[in-house]
């Protein structure tokens, strides 16, 4: 499965064994049929394999599969921490407009980009079993570039109860970044933290940040009765 962001092209597979553009043809490529909820993939050829031998069968091909990258952290709203790494995630639709819109099954997937004639492997991860229509965030690692801290009661304004969440984008690019919140509905939480829309269940601080530059939200927190 081909991916593409900003003229940047990443390829994304179940197999260690990829190449730029789908350069190396698929010898096989399985096709899916429907046996009840069932998805099963029947191999177009015979197929033998030897003792301790093992075959490489495409179960998906699609290409130029539009993504948006996405770096995130998830949290308990009184935490604190320095100096976090975040996990950078790939993310898209599984829709047929976003040339998807097919089941795609559990599995490891391994992350490559184009580095001149060769491919590099910049990431791997595990999806979960996605339906057609569902959003699709794969998680290919941390980041390094992207750090958060989480510090309470900050001098000389802010009280024990205040907390601020400051993330640092140290790339030369602006990047989308998600602050989840784990906290449950109460009418006494903070408003700056109710207004916040939910993404995935969670409360989630949502901002883009420019290249070399940091932003923060603050908010307070009191442990409920």
């Amino acid at each position: 499965m081909m991916s593409a962001e900003a003229g940047q092209d990443i390829v994304v597979t179940g197999s260690r064994i990829a190449r730029y553009e789908m350069m190396s043809p698929v010898t096989v490529v399985a096709s899916q049929e429907d046996l009840g909820d069932l998805k099963l993939y029947r191999v177009p050829i015979p197929v033998t394999v030897a003792a301790n031998g093992q075959k490489q069968v495409a179960l998906l091909v699609k290409d130029r599969v539009p993504f948006k990258t996405v770096y995130r952290l998830r949290s308990s709203p009184e935490d604190s921490f320095e100096s976090m790494e975040v996990e950078r995630v790939l993310r898209m639709e599984n829709k047929e407009a976003t040339r998807l819109g097919v089941p795609l099954p559990s599995g490891q997937v391994a992350v490559f980009a184009p580095r001149g004639e060769e491919s590099l492997l910049v990431g791997e991860g595990r999806v979960r079993d996605h339906a057609v229509g569902e959003k699709v965030d794969l998680v290919i690692g941390e980041s390094s570039q992207v750090r958060v801290d989480m510090v309470r009661g900050v001098a000389p304004k802010m009280a024990d109860d205040d907390y601020r969440v400051t993330v640092t984008n140290a790339n030369p690019f602006a990047v989308d970044f998600e602050f989840g919140f784990y906290v449950d509905p109460d009418p006494k939480l903070d408003k700056r933290l109710r207004k916040l829309p939910r993404r995935d269940g969670l409360l989630t601080w949502a901002i883009r940040v420019p290249a070399n530059d940091s932003r923060s939200f603050d908010y307070r927190f009191i442990e409920p009765d």
